[in-house]
């Protein structure tokens, strides 16, 4: 019989369950959506017992297609900087305001004025944000207390609770509050206070690969499976993508590309520099953690580009990888909302520099997307700089470059490059590593390596001597419109005070 993992990844829009062998095949997968309430602007809310009827009609589905009886076991996984309320027996007491919420910016501010925004960086290994999961709470408690409330729950933290009525969490989620001494893989009680958040409130914390309980037989019912099979905890969709991405030793990295994009690392010893603008997290493999520069705007830099010159993304980057950027080619920023690592602004800066008559369609369409990648090189410099980083950089995403985009990539980035076959199931494989390491069918996550599967790499070439000169004049480049692009912000958007 072949031993099956039930993979379940509650992700921002749908949820996600795969069946995955003891071995990193993917047999089958099944997708249910769900939807997400805006009742106003900043604010964004999911209903948990939604999660619950798309994981019944995804088992249905699977049902139909699989044999559920080789299953041997459940690993959680799914979107982080979440936050709800629940009672004793994990039914919810409020929505859940998912990682887009803001609104809670009045409680993220104040406990970075009164704690200091750097102070709380270096514990949390993350810069205070409304984004995390402690201001939300705080929101809630203040906005819509609940006297039955017994914990605050991330979504996956929420689904092990119904599968098997204990309220815990592990540390990659836990990393991701704001409340979490990463250092320590402790609750900081001091933080607790500091948000004004009853400590009783704060579940306890497992290990990733921990066995919670046996699948309740009511809930084994609902989803055609057997009662008693072990739950594995799982972690974060981030940590759990970089499991499945073969980010499993420290130095390993990974880049994620999409609309947005970004390069997480994995270390021994995270730096949670203020001045970096990393965001860290524990990792769902113990004694790592993941450092993650971000940006905001890669594909959607593209999609925005090709949609003046009346055209589509993929076509765009495959004629800016045909052309490719010469000396004398335009610079591009692609701060077009705003950016993340490692500026963190919330002013929109986007501007192309040396622009002349003679340049074309073509030379836009170089700087666009060689300006992504010199946003991706800066973020990989940064995390070069704190140490741990692998020769090759593993990653998933062409923007729908195709043919030429690894040795771009390479020569834009300056490091060899590998391109991740396995991406379109990478979470659903990072949850399935840690459910079978937690039941003992693998000896530790590492053991999967070679589940993460990869094209052979690309090494970087000559013209990435080029791209290093062009590189160092886009960081100039940001050092001289900073100021007038926050000006410029600023006189649009006049403060009220």
């Amino acid at each position: 019989m072949t031993e099956l993992m039930l993979a379940i990844d509650i992700g921002t829009s749908s949820l996600k369950a795969a069946l995955v062998s003891v071995d990193g095949r993917v047999k089958a997968t099944a997708r249910r959506g769900y939807e997400t309430r805006i009742a106003r602007d900043g604010w964004a809310e999911q209903s948990p017992t939604d999660w619950l009827s798309a994981l019944e009609a995804a088992m249905k589905d699977l049902e139909d297609r699989s044999e559920l009886s080789e299953v041997v076991g459940l690993a959680l996984t799914g979107q982080m900087s979440a936050g709800l309320l629940v009672d004793a027996t994990g039914a919810q007491l409020t929505p859940c305001l998912i990682w887009s919420d803001q609104r809670a910016a009045a409680q993220s501010a104040r406990a970075a004025k009164s704690y200091g925004a750097a102070t709380l960086h270096r514990l949390t290994g993350n810069p205070p944000s409304p984004t995390y999961t402690a201001p939300k709470i705080a929101w809630l408690t203040e906005n819509d207390p609940q006297p039955q409330a017994a914990a605050f729950m991330q979504p996956k933290d929420w689904m092990v609770a119904q599968l098997t009525g204990r309220l815990v969490t592990d540390p990659s989620d836990a990393s991701c509050t704001g409340l979490f001494d990463l250092r320590g893989g402790t609750w900081s009680n001091d933080l607790l206070e500091l948000y004004d958040i009853p400590s009783r409130l704060a579940p306890e914390i497992l290990p990733s690969t921990a066995v919670v309980g046996p699948l309740r037989k009511a809930a084994a019912q609902r989803l055609g499976l057997t009662a008693g099979l072990p739950v594995v905890l799982g972690g974060g969709d981030g940590p759990v993508a970089g499991a499945g991405a073969g980010t499993l030793s420290a130095g390993d990295a990974n880049a994620s590309l999409g609309t947005s994009a970004w390069i997480s690392k994995a270390t021994h010893s995270p730096a949670c520099d203020p001045d970096s603008g990393l965001a860290t997290f524990a990792h769902v493999v113990p004694g790592l953690a993941l450092e993650t520069g971000a940006m905001h705007a890669a594909g959607g830099a593209l999609e925005w580009a090709a949609r003046l010159v009346g055209t589509d993304a993929a076509s765009l980057a495959q004629r800016a990888i045909s052309h490719q950027a010469t000396a004398n080619a335009p610079l591009f920023l692609p701060y077009l909302q705003g950016e993340r690592t490692p500026h963190w602004i919330s002013f929109p800066a986007g501007t192309f520099i040396g622009l002349s008559r003679e340049h074309g369609i073509d030379d836009i369409a170089c700087a666009v997307l060689e300006g992504v990648m010199f946003q991706l090189r800066t973020i990989k410099d940064v995390l070069a700089a704190h140490g741990d980083f692998t020769p090759v950089l593993t990653f998933s995403g062409t923007f729908g470059g195709g043919a030429g985009f690894g040795q771009l990539l390479a020569d834009t980035l300056g490091c060899d490059v590998r391109s991740l076959a396995s991406a379109e199931h990478t979470t659903s494989l990072g949850a399935a590593m840690v459910g079978f390491a937690g039941i003992g069918r693998l000896p530790d996550l590492t053991a999967a390596r070679s589940w993460a599967v990869t094209d052979a790499a690309v090494g970087h070439g000559p013209r990435s001597t080029l791209s290093a000169r062009r590189h160092d004049l886009f960081r100039a480049a940001w050092d001289a419109v900073a100021a007038p692009s926050e000006q410029l912000a600023a006189l649009t958007h006049p403060s009220e005070d």
